[in-house]
């Protein structure tokens, strides 16, 4: 499959973007746009002898989102009916053409994948959109399995206004579970839904360079960001395709 790239990364400040509305058709989710980006544009849908049509660069994305779901049927949007189908692909299509190509930051909060099939449907979500020509970065978090894995090792997760104390064996911890276990659980993810993920940190080619909290004898090891490098990153030119990646930046 011709993917799109999609970067994550998780440090929360980087949050960001499109926050696409989700409806349901069937056994398929569907991302409704908001209303504020409608536009008078509509792209003609015709349909073949039987009434079925999926435009060929969809095929592939939905594909996809039915090998996520479990969804082994060969025909993945046969069992929309053509009408809705005819609304989806018109609604939709303006928006493909409007930011295809363009750089959309996303915030997968660490909360947000506790739950199998809520994580199920972020990667759904984000392949699709990989897929249909945006260059998604995906900055995640991971705070519910650094305090697993704190509390496993015998260490106390401690927080300060809702910032969490990072001290020396604390960042030791945060940086296994987000660099080692969380970005790659997702770049797993995301391969295997049939895009191609590729895992960064704030460290790698300093991407990322922070500076220390004016709370840093408090909190420890928190800082704010200071500069972005993106040097490191797929250029447009090269082939599209998704990347997750975690970010822990570099001293400053």
């Amino acid at each position: 499959m011709a993917g799109a790239r999609v970067i994550s990364s998780s440090l929360s400040s980087l949050a960001i973007s499109t926050a696409p509305a989700e409806r349901s058709v069937g056994r398929h989710r569907l991302l409704n746009f908001p209303s504020s980006l409608s536009t008078t544009t509509k792209t003609p849908i015709v349909f073949n002898n039987n009434n079925n049509y999926s435009p060929p660069f969809l095929t592939p994305c939905l594909k996809s989102i039915g090998k996520i779901s479990g969804d082994s049927s060969p025909s993945d949007d046969s069992k929309i009916p053509p009408h809705l189908r005819v609304n989806i692909y018109s609604e939709s299509l303006p928006f493909i053409q409007k930011f295809r190509g363009k750089t959309i930051v996303v915030k997968y909060g660490g909360a947000a994948m506790k739950s199998q099939s809520l994580q199920s449907s972020v990667i759904a979500d984000i392949v699709l959109l990989s897929c249909v020509g945006l260059r998604i970065v995906l900055v995640h978090g991971g705070g519910p399995e650094i305090n697993h894995w704190l509390t496993r090792l015998g260490i106390q997760p401690n927080f300060l206004n809702g910032l969490r104390v990072t001290d020396a064996s604390t960042m030791e911890v945060v940086s296994m579970v987000l660099v080692g276990k969380l970005n790659k659980h997702l770049v797993s993810l995301i391969n295997n839904a049939g895009a191609t993920a590729v895992g960064l940190s704030g460290i790698d080619a300093r991407l990322l360079t922070a500076r220390p909290s004016p709370n840093s004898t408090q909190l420890g090891f928190v800082g704010d960001i200071a500069v972005v490098d993106p040097s490191v990153l797929p250029s447009p030119s090269h082939r599209e395709q998704p990347h997750p990646g975690d970010c822990i930046g570099g001293g400053g």
